[in-house]
């Protein structure tokens, strides 16, 4: 399905999914829509999606980088952003390490799928960014 197009019926009625990528591409839709009609209030939905999807993409970093992720480092992480940006850096988790990793393992097959290895800092940064469209901080 593309998302670019779509009314914001359609947008709506898309059914939701506990992923990520569902968020992503809701969030995509939403600017898509929001610059096809200069509605602003669009760009309020695709703020929160983003920034959810941004949350949900940390969780599911955070369980596959974990050896058994214990419900008590899950909930010191819940709302938490710099417990989280600790926890996936800690020597348990380290999700750069095994991010390294697995580009190098998947580099010696070239059947291998093509995976996106997202950068920590950068999405926390992404995460403010959007944040700021969903809090009034001022001006």
């Amino acid at each position: 399905m593309n998302p670019e197009g779509r009314t914001a019926d359609e947008i709506v009625a898309n059914g939701k999914l506990d992923a990520s990528s569902w968020h992503f591409f809701q969030a995509i839709s939403w600017l898509d829509f929001a610059k096809r009609t200069q509605r602003a209030t669009a760009l309020h939905y695709a703020a929160f999606h983003l920034r959810y999807g941004i949350e949900y993409l940390l969780f599911e970093l955070l369980v596959l980088a974990s050896r058994g992720l214990e419900e008590e480092e899950y909930r010191k992480c819940l709302g938490n952003p710099h417990a989280m940006k600790k926890a996936l850096r800690s020597s348990k988790f380290d999700y750069d390490k095994l991010a390294e990793f697995s580009r190098i393992l998947l580099s010696l097959d070239p059947r291998a799928p093509k995976l996106c290895f997202w950068k920590l800092g950068d999405l926390f940064r992404y995460w403010g960014i959007a944040s700021e469209f969903l809090h009034f901080v001022g001006a």
